[in-house]
């Protein structure tokens, strides 16, 4: 048996349309790594290095916003990874938007500067 979660049509072309205006895009996931490598690899997002979120779980508040500035693809993040991240982000001075399409999204998408609920 086989299982796909393709990504969005026009994810890809979103994806660069946001880096042509200067944003940088960061992924973060509860999927497994190599999956989060596969989909980042597919829309654009350069797959490597995959942070995990147990990594999150060592690091002191100061720590998550250059973890994820030199890591674009964070995988098996929960809801409490997300939000500590966009929060870090925001706390170093980014403007932050975040997508989602689940429950799982919620809190980050509350914090975040521009939230968009999809799904």
């Amino acid at each position: 048996m086989a299982l796909s979660d393709p990504p969005r049509p026009g994810a890809a072309e979103a994806v660069a349309a946001a880096r042509r205006a200067g944003v940088r895009v960061v992924m973060l996931t509860g999927d497994h790594p190599a999956c989060a490598r596969a989909v980042a690899a597919e829309v654009g997002i350069d797959p490597d290095p995959v942070l995990n979120g147990r990594d999150l779980d060592g690091l002191d508040d100061a720590t998550p916003a250059a973890a994820v500035a030199s890591t674009p693809v964070s995988a098996r993040v929960t809801p409490a990874h997300k939000l500590r991240l966009v929060t870090a982000l925001q706390v170093g001075g980014e403007v932050v938007a975040v997508t989602g399409d689940g429950v799982n999204d919620a809190p980050a998408l509350a914090r975040a500067d521009v939230g968009v609920a999809m799904g």
